[in-house]
């Protein structure tokens, strides 16, 4: 006997079914569903389960991923799950010929790139939002043998995702720094409010953090992990991000001005700035760049520069390791 939860009578039922959206936990049915229908033929529903499963799957790749790669949840713990969602799907029906999720193949080569261009030197994908150290490995060499000639390995260079708004520097080779830039374009749900945030290593150690997460259970999320003063920001006139400095466990998303807008990678002096507007509601009509440029050696130069009329304060936060 098999045993439908709440959420298969959702997308399964012909008069009760959820609206397609573009959250993990959606295409997470979507492929149990194909391998209930592939793998237990003889359920009467199962041509059914396989026919629903690949439309939830169809939806998720067109809309739940930026065209650069990114996942629109902004979450790079989520990451190598939401990957291996797409890599079982596009297995199971290649084996059982069945036509795979459409754009299939290119998408995972751009999951693989963008896995690839993020792992930070520890091989994590990066803590930032309500994401865990997750390993890169595992997901990304199984991406990589269905890939083939178009497997996406070695040391990745400095990359830039327009539409995700993250961007990845990497200057003086393996031992040299690696920059996690992530602006907040997002700030809400699952992510934090961090704006104008990074992640900053040298010589394969952390220098500065994000905070990442806790337990979804442990009140400190709430109290802490996604809050302002967790991330490496700035507070302008006392002023902390409302939504995510409530006693609400979730909050709404809300899209933010804040954008990377100059990016330079090459050269000796690597750098790029991220612009918080004076319009971002936390920002008090200020306007905040910060510029961070990578000198040659071990230095690296964070650059503040605050644009307003009358008398403001600023207190910086900077979030060293243990």
């Amino acid at each position: 006997e098999i045993v439908f939860g709440d959420w298969s009578s959702d997308v399964c039922s012909s008069d009760l079914q959820a609206k397609l959206n573009e959250f993990n936990h959606q295409s997470h049915g979507g492929l149990a569903m194909i391998y209930l229908g592939v793998l237990f033929p003889m359920l009467e529903d199962s041509t059914e389960l396989i026919r629903r499963g690949l439309i939830i799957l169809n939806h998720h790749l067109a809309n739940a991923f930026y065209t650069d790669g990114g996942n629109v949840e902004q979450m790079f713990g989520y990451y190598p799950f939401q990957s291996h969602l797409f890599r079982d799907a596009f297995l199971l029906c290649t084996s059982n010929g069945i036509e795979p999720p459409v754009n299939s193949l290119p998408m995972l080569g751009k999951m693989a790139a963008y896995l690839a261009a993020v792992e930070r030197p520890d091989g994590t994908v990066p803590q930032v939002n309500h994401s865990y150290e997750m390993p890169v490995k595992p997901i990304l060499d199984t991406i990589n043998e269905i890939l083939g000639s178009g497997a996406v390995t070695g040391l990745q260079g400095s990359v830039f995702f327009p539409d995700t708004q993250v961007a990845v520097m990497r200057h003086g080779g393996k031992e040299g720094f690696y920059l996690l830039a992530n602006p907040a374009s997002v700030i809400g749900a699952h992510a934090h409010a961090g704006r104008l945030g990074f992640e900053l290593w040298y010589g394969g150690l952390p220098l500065l953090i994000e905070s990442g997460c806790c337990n979804y259970d442990d009140p400190a999320l709430v109290s802490w992990y996604r809050t302002t003063r967790a991330h490496n920001t700035v507070v302008i006139d006392g002023v902390t991000e409302a939504a995510t400095s409530s006693e609400l466990l979730w909050v709404p998303r809300r899209e933010t001005p804040n954008r990377i807008t100059d990016w330079n990678p090459s050269g000796d002096l690597p750098s790029l700035t991220m612009v918080s507007p004076p319009e971002e509601a936390t920002n008090a009509s200020v306007r905040w760049s910060r510029k961070i440029t990578l000198l040659t050696g071990h230095v690296a130069v964070i650059s503040d520069i605050f644009g307003a009329e009358g008398e403001h304060s600023y207190e910086l936060l900077l979030h060293f390791p243990p």
